[in-house]
């Protein structure tokens, strides 16, 4: 089941896109919700998604939309927030496009089955 999720808030941090292996890449980047006890959400985003934060900055207020993904590794369980869209939230309309229209197909092996590394993630 692929539920798609969002929420708002403003990102406190950017991080570098990280070559995992020569054909899966990642980029993670961290929100902070607006509400009585804010949360700092981390989300993903993957393969070809990784440039859609490079127009956003640390401060900017976002909407993200985001599918779950799970996994087990050696008994250990591991979940990601997949995020595929983000928004801008407050900006004038010309610039509210969003980026990144629909949602990703399922990376079946973009951690799974011939992933060769020993890294869970």
């Amino acid at each position: 089941m692929d539920a798609n999720l969002i929420y708002e808030g403003k990102i406190i941090k950017i991080e570098d896109t990280q070559q995992v292996t020569d054909r899966f890449k990642k980029r993670a980047f961290v929100v902070e919700t607006d509400e009585n006890y804010s949360q700092l959400i981390q989300a993903e985003l993957t393969q070809d998604k990784c440039s859609l934060i490079d127009d956003y900055k640390v401060g900017d207020k976002v909407r993200v939309h985001f599918n779950i993904r799970g996994r087990e590794w050696n008994g250990r369980y591991f979940t990601n927030l997949n995020a595929w869209r983000l928004e801008r939230v407050g900006a004038p309309a010309a610039n509210n496009a969003p980026v990144g229209d629909l949602p990703p197909p399922p990376e079946e092996d973009a951690v799974g089955n011939d992933y060769e590394d020993d890294l869970p993630f």
